[in-house]
């Protein structure tokens, strides 16, 4: 059964809104998934040893809060590492932390938020203690363990079905102590890339950036990258670009400064180009990427001030522009229901292709240094085992969930650069909008998807009809005005 939740402050049904998740401070993922036109967010809350829980609410399209559900896990202090979209629920990994022991956990919850099934493994070696890297496969999906946060010289590789059955592993080794943060599926959905960093054993020193590729049978190869860093390296985030390559973001240490760091490899990890980036701050690291139907990418990460930043580079990795926003950092990127949305630890930021939304300024923008890389091969064992699987309780919690909604950036009496006040009406609309303001008349104009693809164009003749239109967000693109303006097509 759904619990209602608690929804504070306005609702707008306006476009390019923030909001900020409730309590402050008490969140420490967000992840959103479409549904029937509207959003499910799955929220690790009240991270800490204050009952950590894990919460699905639903919303409209609008972004209200329609209900919710909570379930507050085996111990006070649960991880709530990554969660998958499944084609019967919700697969979410994580670890349990009590004065037994500390365990990797899954919970696998269904459409309406119901507990199917909560798992223990109790028999994973190398001290891990943590399930992430979830990657879906229908009515499957893999896991990859880890230490903890910490590192070690191996990492398992989990398969299992959605009911709970069919569980299978490998112990992937090498003499090296590593980790991985984030894996996505290639083409073939059991063949899949990881990105994170490690030491080799026989070169003590200096952290580097790891990338790996495994298959049903384990790794095919594990790869490290010399980013010419000084202490650490680190990639946290892997995308597929348009070209049937890959972009890999992360950081690198020089002396007591960071840089960010954007790498580009081809399917079997040969680098095809790396930058470093600067900021003006002194530092800054890049943990997520978006590609853009241009063949640019959005990145984001934060200054050294821990101020979240957005820059959009091509597709060489040259920077476009580079916004800030210093209410959060931003941990990820989703295109949902005609959306595009930034993650924040705390907050829901909807944005245009241009960075343009709420509570975003412009930042000077980053300095891009060319690097040559150097890869080198470690070598992997693939070790078949059998994961021990032990059933565990969840509770159920009422939720104390709301939304707090922030800023609006509307198009709504926008003055325009020649003083004249700009109006467009409806918004949101169901297909026909009007725009009032001088010169609007015979002049050109783009609808743009919120990834920058053209997918209307005209000359202004009264009315533009976006009946043709799937339901979503769109810009309105005055190009010899230079004015856009966000529009929601319901």
């Amino acid at each position: 059964m759904l619990l209602l939740s608690v929804l504070t402050g306005a609702v707008h049904a306006q476009l390019f809104q923030n909001y900020m998740i409730a309590p402050g401070g008490g969140t420490r993922a967000i992840v959103p998934f479409a549904d029937n036109g509207g959003l499910i967010f799955a929220c690790d809350r009240a991270f800490g040893y204050d009952s950590s829980r894990v919460d699905l609410l639903w919303t409209s399209a609008d972004m209200t809060v329609l209900d919710a559900v909570s379930y507050r896990l085996l111990t006070p202090l649960n991880f709530f590492a990554d969660v998958a979209r499944v084609n019967d629920g919700f697969v979410i990994s994580g670890g349990a932390y009590s004065s037994l022991g500390t365990t990797p956990t899954l919970l696998k919850l269904d459409d309406a938020g119901t507990v199917e099934w909560y798992l223990d493994m109790t028999d994973l070696q190398h001290g891990h203690d943590q399930l992430l890297c979830l990657v879906p496969r229908g009515s499957a999906f893999t896991s990859y363990s880890t230490d903890g946060g910490s590192f070690s010289e191996a990492v398992y590789r989990i398969e299992a079905n959605t009911d709970g059955t069919g569980w299978s592993g490998i112990d992937i080794g090498a003499p090296a102590d590593f980790r991985f943060y984030h894996a996505i599926p290639t083409a073939d959905p059991m063949v899949q890339l990881l990105t994170g960093a490690g030491t080799p054993t026989a070169t003590p020193g200096n952290m580097q950036a790891m990338l790996m590729k495994t298959d049903a049978n384990g790794a095919v190869w594990l790869k490290r990258y010399d980013l010419n860093g000084t202490n650490t390296e680190d990639l946290y985030d892997i995308i597929p670009t348009n070209d049937g390559n890959y972009l890999c973001t992360g950081y690198r240490t020089v002396g007591n400064t960071f840089d960010a760091v954007v790498m580009k490899v081809d399917p079997d990890g040969e680098v095809l180009w790396c930058r470093t980036y600067a900021d003006v701050s002194g530092g800054c690291f890049l943990s997520k990427a978006f590609a853009m139907d241009d063949g640019s990418f959005l990145v984001s990460g934060s200054n050294a001030g821990y101020v979240g930043l957005l820059a959009r580079i091509d597709a060489s990795g040259d920077v476009l522009w580079t916004k800030r926003y210093d209410a959060d950092r931003f941990n990820g990127f989703h295109f949902l229901n005609g959306q595009l949305l930034a993650m924040g630890l705390h907050s829901v930021v909807q944005l245009d292709a241009n960075g343009e939304g709420c509570d975003l300024v412009d930042n000077d923008p980053l300095t891009a240094t060319t690097q040559n890389v150097t890869a080198a091969v470690v070598a992997v064992t693939n070790t078949p085992f059998m994961p021990n699987v032990v059933a565990l309780p969840a509770h159920v919690r009422d939720p104390e969930l709301s939304w707090t909604p922030g800023c609006v950036w509307s198009g709504v009496a926008e003055p325009a650069p020649t003083g004249q006040t700009w109006t467009i009406s409806p918004n949101p609309t169901e297909g026909a909008i009007t725009v009032g303001a001088d010169g609007a008349a015979g002049a050109s104009y783009r609808v743009l998807s919120m990834t920058g693809r053209v997918v209307g164009q005209g000359t202004y003749r009264g009315a533009i009809d976006l009946g043709a239109l799937p339901a979503g967000a769109y810009v309105l693109d005055w190009p010899e005005q230079g004015r856009r303006f966000p529009i929601l097509r319901r």
